[in-house]
Order: C-alpha cells, then sequence, then structure tokens
C-alpha cells in the first residue's frame, strides 16, 4: 500500500513460541503453525495510519 516500506507478521499459539515473517510485498507465508480445523472467518483489520500498524482479527 502507499507508504508501506514492509510489511511483518507474527503468530503465535498457546504455550508456543512466536513465528514471524517479513516482507516487501503485501503478503508473506507463515510456515510451522498448528493445523486448525478450519480456516479462519471474518477476518478484519483495522489500521492506524499514526503509528503506521494495522491490527488484525479473525474468528475460528
Amino acid at each position: 500500500s502507499q507508504g508501506a516500506l514492509s510489511y511483518r507478521a507474527v503468530a503465535q499459539h498457546d504455550g508456543g513460541s512466536p513465528l514471524f515473517c517479513e516482507s516487501h510485498d503485501p503478503g508473506c507465508m507463515l510456515t510451522g503453525l498448528l493445523c486448525v480445523p478450519c480456516a479462519p472467518q471474518l477476518v478484519d483489520a483495522a489500521v492506524d495510519c499514526e503509528t503506521g500498524a494495522v491490527m488484525v482479527t479473525w474468528e475460528h
């Protein structure tokens, strides 16, 4: 998106170590996640333009 130089995503499951991915493209692949029974639903993103952060939420 306009103004973004890179993207970073972090995922962590209960009791697990965090997984990171960084990319200059608007997407990246997280590998090593535990298998879940279904794909996330109702994915939403809230952007904070002052800090340049985005919070992504979903239901499972």
